[in-house]
């Protein structure tokens, strides 16, 4: 297979993924209106009681981030890196330079939607760690971070090279710029 024709499949590939983004925000939305409905449910049954009413809002708080996931990972991101990221705004940052183009946009795109699966898992981890799951809050955390770092690959990688300098913020500048 010629480099041209790869960067060619890489390239429909790349357009492919594109929506997924919207897909995994709009599943994230469903997850939320149901963690927050049987919140709501069980805040219900515990009758203002002690037992269940803790993991019964947290549940619910839980959701509501779910259903705004999109609202959570740009207030997220502002926060961390001053910039609101998204799929779009992420592969905006790299220039239009022809160097690894296609290969650097495929494996972008990749690790953003990824960073959005982490996200996911990580609130829901945190939900798991309100009823009880042993290393809930733990693993919620990271997949959490790890999925913000993710979705801001681009400013994360502009970041840690101007912060390590020399010969890793030449590479990375070569290969982001």
């Amino acid at each position: 297979m010629s480099e041209d024709a790869l960067a060619d499949v890489l390239n429909n590939l790349t357009e492919a993924l594109l929506p997924l983004d919207g897909h995994l925000l709009t599943f994230a939305a469903v997850i939320g209106f149901v963690l927050v409905g049987t919140g709501l449910l069980r805040l219900a049954r515990s009758r203002g009681l002690s037992t269940g009413t803790g993991a019964a809002i947290i549940q619910i708080v839980l959701g509501f981030l779910l259903f705004g996931c999109k609202a959570f990972i740009a207030a997220a991101s502002v926060t961390l890196f001053e910039e609101e990221a998204s799929l779009s705004s992420q592969l905006g940052l790299l220039q239009r330079t022809d160097l690894f183009r296609p290969y650097i946009r495929f494996a972008v795109t990749c690790v953003i939607l990824l960073g959005i699966v982490s996200i996911i898992r990580g609130l829901l981890r945190l939900r798991d760690a309100s009823l009880g799951a042993s290393q809930g809050v733990a693993l919620g955390l990271t997949h959490l971070l790890a999925g913000l770092v993710c979705v801001n690959i681009v400013t994360f990688a502009r970041i840690f090279a101007a912060t390590a300098g020399g010969i890793v913020e030449q590479i990375i500048t070569k290969i982001f710029s």
